[in-house]
């Protein structure tokens, strides 16, 4: 063929199945001439019975590699969950809450001192982009501009409103970060350091991330802390948001706000003049509440002569854990809500509902992709190399798109692509576990010696197959994992290979 009608011929075959089938058919007959030709002797066609009991040993591969490793990964991660740390060590345990907050901890340094210029850098793309967005809409509407003079306007408009942000001020090193009786510092600040100490006055809002933060002078403004222990001594003067192994508010000490506290235990000896509101295992108050108390967590207790001026509100799992003191004075209504047992997930009629509405959803979807790109049809993982590179391939781009579009996304120029590059990662990990059920319903249907010409029968039998298998009790969530990233894999490698293949043909007809 010419290369103009090569081009029109190929792009018939991606619309039309009848077409497709007929040049299969084709390439069927030239190879077994050819064979003839060489005096090669045909194989006979693999019967009925010996085509079952391949997609059946597909199936169970198929099954057992993504079976398997969720059992095993949702039994040590049930060993980890159970395995008693020492209280002293609490912190180092990455299951438990005081191991996440120390993980931020040592996260949250890194981010502050590279997050100076990737806040203000974004913050400020994101409102030119917006602002150009409209300003175009709005010149497009009045002008009515063709598309082609789209691009002069917009490049014009984000680069007017780009403007150097102004800086943070950050102070700290690995040791200690002090600020001395007397001393006041006119700023909002950002203190990195292994211990903190405010003994002096900041009278903007301070950032605090280390080891220990100790504030016994006064910050006027609102406290932001990430630490293993938080203590405030002194005066705040706006809110308190406290996260870490241990709060404390002491004797004498103030917070003039609200406070918003995550830790494993927390003590308010002290006064918080606002609301206040903690998540913990523990929190013990003997001080006085200028307001509300919500808190959720294992144990609560209010001993005399706290004084709660508003209401409290508890989410406890047991109520034995909550105790207030004869002394102790709350103002307004006491509420505790200790959650009734659930009933079994299957035992609704709501869990049905919603399988169907997936099904239903994931049926059109996955017409809509195997229509506009019938390559996906040939996904296969019958084998234990194809599944393999299928699951690595889906784990590196899963993990690796989000990462890369967030540092696209810090240039002004990479904004847009970080979004389009966000949006089809997530597009590519919902077809992809679709992917992998019509091809599980393929092989379902093909090892019961069942034919389904249609994509839609093979569609429909895997759909019900993979939402049973993700709503098992136990791995069900790990063997939704494995499906995308096993589905999310194929469709990369399949596109890629089809990319390569009409690539080679064009440059072979050319």
């Amino acid at each position: 063929m010419e290369p103009e009608k090569s081009r029109h011929f190929l792009s018939h075959l991606d619309q039309c199945e009848r077409c497709r089938d007929l040049a299969a058919g084709l390439a069927a007959e030239g190879r077994l001439i050819r064979h003839w030709l060489q005096e090669v002797d045909l194989q006979p066609q693999t019967e009925a019975a010996s085509m079952s009991s391949v997609a059946r040993g597909s199936l169970i591969r198929l099954g057992t590699a993504v079976l398997v490793p969720a059992t095993v990964v949702q039994i040590a991660i049930d060993w980890l969950a159970g395995f008693n740390v020492p209280p002293v060590l609490g912190w180092l345990d990455p299951l438990s809450l005081p191991g996440k907050l120390n993980i931020s901890a040592n996260a949250i340094p890194y981010v502050l001192e590279e997050g100076e210029f990737i806040l203000n850098t974004m913050i400020r793309n994101a409102s030119s982009a917006v602002l150009a967005i409209l300003l175009l809409t709005a010149l497009r509407r009045c002008l009515r501009v063709p598309a082609w003079s789209r691009v002069l306007p917009v490049a014009l408009l984000l680069v007017a409103f780009v403007h150097p942000g102004q800086a943070l001020d950050v102070r700290g090193d690995s040791a200690s970060v002090i600020v001395a009786s007397g001393e006041t510092i006119d700023d909002s600040v950002i203190f990195l350091g292994e211990s903190i100490t405010i003994n002096g006055t900041v009278t903007g809002d301070l950032i605090a991330v280390g080891s220990k933060v100790t504030i016994r002078g006064s910050v006027q403004g609102s406290v932001f802390s990430c630490a293993q222990r938080v203590e405030v001594a002194g005066r705040v003067g706006g809110n308190l948001f406290g996260f870490a192994q241990s709060v404390t508010v002491g004797d004498g000490g103030e917070v003039a706000g609200n406070g918003l506290v995550g830790a494993q235990d927390v003590l308010i000896a002290g006064a918080v003049l606002r609301d206040l509101t903690v998540g913990a295992n523990s929190l013990e108050i003997d001080g006085a509440l200028g307001r509300n108390l919500l808190f959720g967590g294992s144990v609560l207790t209010v001993l005399a002569p706290a004084r709660i001026d508003g209401s409290l509100k508890a989410h406890l799992g047991n109520k034995d854990n909550f105790r207030i003191d004869p002394g102790a004075s709350i103002m307004g209504a006491t509420t505790l809500e200790v959650p009734e047992p659930e009933p079994s997930r299957f035992a609704t009629t709501g869990f049905y509902v919603k399988g169907l509405i997936r099904l239903a959803a994931a049926m059109v979807a996955g017409l809509v992709l195997f229509w506009l790109f019938p390559p996906a049809r040939q996904v296969r993982l019958g084998d234990g190399r194809a599944l393999l590179a299928a699951g690595a391939l889906g784990f590196v781009a899963a993990v690796a798109t989000p990462v890369v579009a967030v540092i696209a996304g810090i240039t002004l120029i990479g904004l847009p692509v970080a979004l389009a590059s966000l949006a089809a990662w997530l597009v590519g990990l919902y077809l992809g576990k679709i992917v992998v059920a019509r091809y599980t319903g393929q092989l379902m249907l093909a090892s019961f010696s069942i034919k389904a010409a249609s994509t839609l029968g093979q569609l429909v039998v895997g759909l019900a197959a993979v939402i049973i298998a993700t709503s098992l009790p136990y791995v069900g969530g790990l063997v939704n994992i494995l499906l995308t990233l096993l589905g999310f894999g194929a469709l990369l490698a399949t596109a890629y290979k089809s990319w390569r293949g009409r690539l080679a043909f064009e440059s072979q007809v050319a």
